[in-house]
């Protein structure tokens, strides 16, 4: 299906009277000075990238690093009382009897 509408043939035909009572002087005027704003091309603007060796060696080294997603904010036994609990149920007043006794030789 073809959209044809008065706005659209209108500017059609100005461009057109452009193009037919411009100087070809100055369109090619015109055209140098449209060409000069176009920026280069991307793949020249990276000239100063990393060679592929460094690249590599550098992502082996971030990759190597250990990540930690929260450093602890207890202190040492705390700590570890944590990371060797049990967690079934049965023990949970164990565990709270525990806890109560590490907070209060922490605080001591």
């Amino acid at each position: 299906m073809v959209c044809l509408s008065l706005h659209s043939s209108g500017y059609v035909a100005k461009l057109y009277d452009t193009l037919i009572t411009t100087p070809r002087e100055e369109l090619e005027r015109l055209k140098e000075e449209l060409a000069a704003q176009v920026p280069e091309p991307l793949h020249n603007m990276l000239n100063d990238k990393e060679s592929k060796d460094e690249a590599k060696e550098k992502f082996l080294a971030r990759k190597k690093k250990e990540t930690v997603i929260c450093p602890p904010t207890c202190s040492g036994t705390i700590l570890t009382f944590f990371l060797h609990i049990d967690t079934q149920a049965p023990r949970v007043m164990y565990v709270n009897n525990m806890l109560t006794e590490a907070f209060k030789r922490v605080q001591k």
